[in-house]
C-alpha cells in the first residue's frame, strides 16, 4: 500500500518528538533536586555546644559534603526542625502529666505523623542524625583508646618519670567522638558508624588531670577531618557497607545512590 509524503512526515515528527521526550526525562533524572534522587532529612546537630556556636557550621558543612558526594541530597536542619515543631504542636505533650511516661499509643501515632511529614512535606527517604558525644575512653600510658581511635593524652615528662619508676598508669578519661545514624522516616535505625575525635584532658606532671576548656575542643578540624574518614569512609562508603552489625544496609532499607 502507498503512504503519502505527508503520512510519513508525520511519523517521522513523531518520532522525533518521541526522542525528545525522551531526551529530556533522561536529563531530568540527572538533575539535582528530582524526585528520584534518594534525600536525607539532616536533623538538627546534637553537640555540646552553645546554640550559634560556629563550631556547628563546621561540622554540618564536613558531614554535608560528604553525603551529597555521595550522591544524597540533604534537607538542611531548618527545614527538618520546621517540619517537627509543626506536627509536635498538633499533638501536644505525648508525656503523661502525673507519671511522666511517654503515652504508648500516643506517641506510636505522633511518629508516624511526623515520618509521614518528613515524606510528604521534604521529600526526605531517610533522616541523618549526627552527635558529637562526650564518651569515657580507656587510657594506658601515654595512649587513651576508644571508638578505633587513639591519641596521647599522657604528656612526654609524664611517661618517662613512669617509666623510670616502672610503673604504668591506667585508667579512664574524657574523650569526645562522633556518631553518625541513618533511620528511616519514623526513627527506625538503618545503619550507625562512630569514630573517636579527641581526649578531652591531658595528664602532666604537675598536674593529675588537666581538662581541656569546652571552648577549646573541636578547634584542630584535622582531629574531626580523621574521624569522619573513619566512621564514613570516602562518600559513606563505610556507612553503606559496616553500618550494622552484619555489615552492609539492608538494600530494601535505603536505595544508596550509585550501588549496584
Amino acid at each position: 500500500m502507498a503512504v503519502s509524503s505527508d503520512t510519513s512526515s508525520r511519523r517521522f515528527q513523531t518520532a522525533q518528538l518521541a526522542m525528545m521526550i525522551l531526551s529530556c526525562a533522561i536529563v531530568m533524572l540527572m538533575i539535582p533536586g528530582n524526585a528520584l534522587a534518594t534525600r536525607l532529612c539532616l536533623l538538627p546537630l546534637s553537640l555540646p555546644f552553645e546554640e550559634g556556636d560556629e563550631r556547628f557550621e563546621v561540622v554540618e558543612r564536613k558531614i554535608t559534603a560528604v553525603f551529597v558526594d555521595a550522591g544524597f541530597e540533604i534537607a538542611e536542619p531548618e527545614g527538618v526542625l520546621e517540619v517537627y515543631e509543626s506536627v509536635n504542636e498538633q499533638w501536644g505533650e505525648i508525656f503523661d502529666p502525673l507519671s511522666g511516661r511517654v503515652r504508648t499509643p500516643m506517641q506510636e501515632r505522633f511518629t508516624r505523623e511526623l515520618g509521614g511529614a518528613y515524606r510528604e512535606e521534604l521529600g526526605c527517604d531517610a533522616l541523618l542524625r549526627v552527635t558529637l558525644a562526650v564518651v569515657r575512653a580507656m587510657y594506658t600510658t601515654p595512649t587513651a583508646h576508644w571508638d578505633g581511635t587513639k591519641r596521647q593524652v599522657v604528656t612526654t615528662g609524664r611517661t618517662i618519670l613512669t617509666m623510670l619508676a616502672g610503673q604504668t598508669e591506667y585508667g579512664w578519661v574524657a574523650a569526645l567522638s562522633l556518631w553518625v545514624r541513618l533511620m528511616d522516616p519514623e526513627g527506625e535505625n538503618i545503619g550507625f558508624r562512630s569514630a573517636g575525635i579527641e581526649p578531652l584532658v591531658e595528664l602532666s606532671l604537675s598536674r593529675d588531670l588537666d581538662k581541656l576548656p569546652i571552648d577549646r575542643w573541636l578547634r584542630e578540624e584535622e582531629f574531626l577531618d580523621a574521624a569522619i574518614e573513619s566512621a564514613l569512609g570516602t562518600s559513606a562508603q563505610l556507612l553503606r557497607t559496616k553500618g550494622t552489625s552484619q555489615g552492609p544496609i539492608d538494600e530494601d532499607a535505603l536505595d544508596w545512590p550509585g550501588a549496584s
